[in-house]
């Protein structure tokens, strides 16, 4: 019951009653003595027979199994008389042998151990008895001392601080969310830490935004009382989520929240009124008193122009008389800072998004702009004001938006196009001015295509294919056709500078080449393994074998907008979706009316009616052009997201390889493109079957990948595995890297343990392969 014997009748044990046997091993080396019971019946052990002193000395034993079953039994019986020295290892400053004060705190921890037991354990050298420390103790132990508290949330050790952060989480669950709080509340505490930091860990990040949210109001006022303290961008996306948060649980105290910070700096305000405008419902009782409006009003004056707008339409739909007549001051504000040329684009065309957003179903609105857009407006102005009046909810935008392309430049217009294509009238409108003449077909991009096409909504998708056989506008559906028609193409000469310019032109938009281009499809710098023919197919008919987390999914929002995109990612309550532009969309679920998941590729059909075949033949000369070097895609054979446990359990935190960024890396002037596992949902590195856990049992005994080409050496990252040298320090065979040749022939190169391969969870020389990357501390050779 307590022990698994590896000798069936091993020396020294004496027989006990029944089938229960008992001994004590004594350790004649270190003087310490163990008592072991085990059977189908174990008798309590006496703790007295071995004194407290010595048992507790096995708590720093080197083998943990002894030291388990001794943290164990000494929790079981609970004897008191063992505290001095169990207190006695606690204290005890040493880093180097940390476990035994790790397993004494357990103890302790069942024994409700003083505070300065609890604050020594807390500010140990050792991070790992820190963090425990923090698990074990939890919100009590960082409620007593404020400065350890800011301490173990600033912990050099990123687990530290972790376990803070979560710990800080379990103290607001608990703690009174009344409209004033208690000045003591974790959140005090949790507030120092939203401060300018380092927030490169997405789980630290994401550890602190659940502290955050637990602490809903009294967070967003204890930061808010720090005077003077400016909040990174990070700490800001954090207060934002906060008072969403804050909004969606208590309304009624809403306007109370804004006045209490409402002397915060306006980045500050701006991130509380954000987030308050996206979880406030309309028509939802609050309660706003006469002296919270004034407060409220007065804080009005003193904004910047671009804070204001979101505020007053915030406030105003509370029920603030004050605030509603400064509607038409905020307005020309946003006009007047728009016609500002001396400002950046972005500025401008923000201000323009202001306008409409502030009162959505004005027309006015939508006029002004578009009587903004003229041959002396800069493009990119341009299209960012015609986008912006093509989020308007005027029943009239849509028609004064297509009267407005005839004026515009090719650029601008694709974009205008796109803005119409983002809400369900608008569309119809776009399909109805297409079947009149009043637009051509060539105005659409083939992803706009696309996505009338496959449109969440059936009457429009319906719409838009008889518009579409109406213009010539129809993909041939039998694709093969299609290719077998252009596949002459394969053998026409091209010019690689031309090519470039072509993937430029029609590929960037989506695809990666040497560094070139965005990253929503695959990175095509490896494409040269392929065959120019394989290449066509994939161009011509790119749904044929389309992978899952490249279809295309549209959705349709219940207030009328459409998005179409690759799914990025999901959760219980949102979706992500990048759409062709590769912007990032996130959608609550409980805000979508349709969605349709396509058999279709994002990448769109019918390049042929874009390309001639010389640009056909041009932009494949380019795609299998070599250079010195040809990275190898292994994204269809890789069989693990090393962002997650590899070998034993995926919620392993220390078997995950992660890189800072997953940018293409340089080692000894080699090029190394990596795949980005995008939080584990994308396999990115090779493990290969292994007999040592379940986990690598069903991993493949064999991968193959293409060159179809002359090669004079092969460059592999990797060179690790679990388990490996120094743990296991046989001279076995890790990896056959397997060659096939033309000609039908083999060759083996066997990668061995202990010569080329080593174990990854730290940095190991071994001869036949060099460190290349530190990876966390964990290790990839070259």
């Amino acid at each position: 019951n307590y022990i698994v014997q590896h000798n069936p009748t091993p020396q020294g044990f004496k027989t006990g009653k029944g089938n229960a046997y008992e001994t004590d091993l004594r350790d004649k080396k270190h003087g310490r003595i163990y008592r072991v019971v085990y059977g189908d019946d174990p008798k309590p052990m006496s703790l007295a027979k071995a004194g407290p002193s010595e048992f507790v000395k096995t708590l720093s034993h080197s083998n943990m199994f002894w030291r388990k079953r001794a943290q164990r039994l000494l929790v079981e019986q609970g004897k008191q008389f063992v505290r001095t020295p169990l207190e006695r290892l606690a204290k005890q400053e040493s880093s180097d042998e940390s476990f035994g004060v790790v397993h004494a705190a357990a103890v302790l921890a069942e024994m409700n151990p003083s505070n300065e037991v609890m604050l020594a354990l807390l500010k140990h050298k050792s991070a790992a008895v820190r963090r425990v420390a923090v698990q074990l103790f939890g919100p009590r132990g960082l409620m007593f001392h404020q400065e350890t508290t800011e301490n173990l949330l600033n912990d050099k050790d990123p687990s530290v601080r972790l376990a803070a952060f979560l710990a800080c989480s379990d103290g607001l669950d608990e703690a009174d969310e009344a409209p004033d709080p208690d000045p003591r509340s974790m959140s005090v505490w949790l507030a120092f830490y939203l401060r300018p930091n380092s927030w490169d860990d997405p789980l630290l990040r994401d550890a602190v935004t659940i502290a955050a949210a637990s602490g809903g109001s009294a967070l967003l006022w204890h930061a808010g009382s720090v005077p003077d303290r400016p909040l990174s961008r990070e700490a800001l996306e954090i207060v934002s989520i906060v008072s969403e948060h804050s909004v969606r649980e208590y309304p009624k105290a809403a306007p109370a929240i804004l006045a209490k910070v409402a002397h915060r700096d306006s980045d500050y305000i701006e991130a509380v009124v954000a987030g308050m405008e996206r979880g406030w419902k309309p028509g939802t009782a609050c309660e706003l008193t006469a002296e919270t409006e004034t407060k409220l009003e007065e804080r009005f004056e003193t904004l910047p122009p671009e804070a204001r707008g979101a505020y007053v339409k915030l406030v105003s739909g509370w029920g603030s008389k004050k605030l509603r007549r400064q509607a038409e001051k905020v307005m020309a504000g946003f006009l007047q800072y728009v016609d500002d040329e001396s400002s950046k684009s972005d500025r401008r065309i923000g201000f323009a998004k202001q306008l409409v957003n502030f009162q959505p179903e004005r027309a006015a609105s939508v006029e002004a702009l578009l009587e903004r857009v003229g041959p002396q407006t800069p493009g990119d102005v341009a299209a960012g004001l015609i986008s912006a009046a093509g989020t308007s909810q005027a029943k009239a935008a849509p028609g004064m938006i297509i009267e407005k392309l005839s004026e515009v430049t090719p650029a601008t217009r694709t974009a205008a196009i796109g803005s119409l294509l983002g809400r369900t009238e608008s569309t119809r409108a776009l399909l109805n001015a297409l079947s009149k003449g009043d637009l051509q077909l060539g105005d659409l991009s083939l992803d706009q295509r696309q996505a009338l096409s496959s449109h969440p909504d059936r009457s429009i998708r319906d719409l838009a294919k008889k518009v579409f056989a109406k213009t010539g506008g129809l993909t041939n559906p039998d694709r093969q056709k299609v290719l077998a028609e252009l596949m002459a193409v394969c053998d026409m000469p091209g010019t690689k500078d031309a090519g470039k310019a072509m993937f430029k032109k029609h590929c960037s938009k989506c695809h990666m080449h040497s560094g070139d281009g965005n990253k929503i499809g695959p990175d095509l710098t490896g494409m040269a393994v392929h065959p120019k023919k394989e290449l066509l197919g994939h161009i011509l008919d790119p749904s044929a074998s389309v992978e899952g987390n490249y279809r295309l999914y549209s959705v349709l929002t219940d207030d009328g907008q459409s998005i179409n995109g690759m799914l990025a990612a999901e959760s219980r309550t949102t979706m992500e979706l990048f759409d062709s532009e590769g912007k990032k969309h996130s959608i609550l679920r409980e805000e979508i009316d349709e969605m349709v998941a396509s058999r279709k590729s994002v990448m769109p059909e019918g390049f042929e009616k874009l390309m001639s075949k010389q640009e056909f033949a041009d932009l494949l000369t380019f795609l299998t052009a070599r250079g010195k070097f040809l990275p190898i895609d292994i994204g269809k054979v890789a069989s693990a997201a090393s962002d997650r446990g590899m070998f034993f359990a995926k919620g392993n935190d220390v078997e995950r390889l992660i890189f800072p960024d997953w940018k293409p890396k340089t080692f000894k002037n080699v090029p190394f493109v990596l795949i980005d596992p995008k939080q584990g949902t994308v396999p990115n590195a090779i493990v290969l079957n292994g007999p040592a856990s379940p986990m690598v049992q069903r991993m493949p005994r064999k991968v193959e990948l293409p060159l179809n080409g002359s090669a004079r050496a092969i460059h592999m990252l990797g060179g690790v595995g679990g388990w490996a040298y120094p743990y296991s320090r046989d001279e076995t065979v890790s990896v056959i890297v397997r060659l096939h040749y033309a000609d039908g022939s083999k060759e083996d190169h066997e990668l061995k343990n202990g010569v080329h391969f080593a174990d990854y969870i730290r940095r190991v020389d071994v001869k036949g392969s060099e460190f290349a990357f530190q990876l966390r501390g964990q290790q990839i050779r070259y």
